[in-house]
């Protein structure tokens, strides 16, 4: 059997987004192997939360990019990249 996991992501204004997080092939034998390891479960959850992080980076960065008082768009001085700790590990962020 052939098992896609996808996110469905859909913003304020309704727009959707749908994420490939992990594809599983699993087959039924006789060793009474039943739904997912620990090791595809954790890959799993690692992609998942990957995902949201940078989902809500991007929103927040675009949010966040007009200056709330003249409501013009800031200017970008530089770009780098951070690292964001999570429980299922380190998710890097390019801003």
């Amino acid at each position: 059997m052939h098992f896609k996991i996808q996110v469905v992501i859909e913003d304020h204004h309704g727009e959707i987004l749908t994420e490939d997080i992990v594809t599983l092939d699993k087959s039924i034998d006789g060793k009474g192997l039943l739904g997912l390891s620990m090791l595809e479960s954790k890959q799993a959850l690692k992609h998942l939360q990957k995902a949201i992080v940078h989902q809500q980076a991007d929103y927040y960065t675009q949010a966040h990019r007009c200056c709330p008082s003249c409501h013009k768009k800031r200017r970008i001085k530089g770009s780098c990249d951070i690292q964001y700790r999570t429980l299922f590990g380190i998710n890097t962020l390019s801003m």
